[in-house]
Parts: C-alpha cells; sequence; structure tokens
C-alpha cells in the first residue's frame, strides 16, 4: 500500500508554506499548470487573499504560483491527488 503525508486543505496548505516561508528553507514544488511542472526554490513571499483559491506564493522573488496549482511540497501531497 502506498503511504506518504499529505495535505487535505488549501489552509493545511498555508501552514506547511508559512513554516518554509519563515525558515527560509528551499522548497521542492510539484506543480499542476496546464500539466505538471517541478519548481525548486526559496519562498520569498504569501500573498494573502479571503478566498484561498486566489492566494499566491512566489518563490526566488519570480515564479507566482497559485496555491490551489501546488500538487506537492518537499513530498507532502495535496489527497486529492492520484495520479502518482
Amino acid at each position: 500500500m502506498d503511504k506518504r503525508e499529505t495535505f487535505d486543505d488549501l489552509q493545511k496548505l498555508k501552514t506547511i508554506l508559512n513554516t518554509l516561508l519563515q525558515q527560509q528553507a528551499k522548497a521542492s514544488f510539484l506543480i499542476d499548470n496546464k500539466g505538471l511542472t517541478r519548481i525548486e526554490g526559496v519562498i520569498t513571499a504569501i500573498e494573502e487573499q479571503p478566498d484561498l483559491n486566489f492566494a499566491a506564493i512566489t518563490i526566488n522573488h519570480t515564479d507566482k504560483i497559485l496555491l490551489k496549482q501546488i500538487i506537492a511540497v518537499n513530498g507532502q501531497f495535496c489527497s486529492d491527488y492520484s495520479e502518482c
């Protein structure tokens, strides 16, 4: 049986991302942007929005990613993702 750490919703993902931002730790992402893409770097900003579907992070001061596009971060997968 495949067993991996997951996050159930965007609020839990945001908690993971806030920890990485505070630690200025390098992060590895799997992003769904009309196909799967890998991105690595340091989170330099988290854009707050009342609706988390429109919240975003910035990686290395350049790449902006919506939270809802993040499939995995540092090996922790969205629980809805079943293609792996």
